[in-house]
């Protein structure tokens, strides 16, 4: 990793370029990709004011399910045990009614 914060696919491989002529690198040798999330909220399309998001799964205690909308429910566990996964059966009903596995 040789830069950070860097906006915009051309940016990147100019930058790219700058760095293979300042260390007599070969073009093989350096490589650029934009960054998916950073953990303070900035990078590529992200923004400073945005909200963190919910960290998508069951929660730490085992009793809230978010999913990947962001949509919170309460973890349903069955009275059956599952031996291959060596936990009971759980799901969750979202707001609609409709009841979803998550194992």
């Amino acid at each position: 990793m040789l830069a950070r914060g860097i906006d915009g696919y051309e940016a990147a491989k100019t930058r790219a370029n700058d760095l293979r002529k300042q260390y007599g690198l070969k073009w093989d040798q350096v490589k650029f990709r934009s960054e998916r999330w950073k953990q303070d909220g900035v990078g590529s399309g992200g923004s400073t004011a945005a909200a963190p998001k919910k960290q998508f799964g069951i929660s730490v205690d085992g009793r809230t399910y978010t999913n990947a909308r962001g949509d919170t429910g309460k973890v349903d566990y069955a009275r059956h045990y599952n031996p291959t996964k060596g936990r009971r059966f759980r799901g969750y009903t979202d707001a609609q009614g409709n009841y979803h596995d998550i194992d």
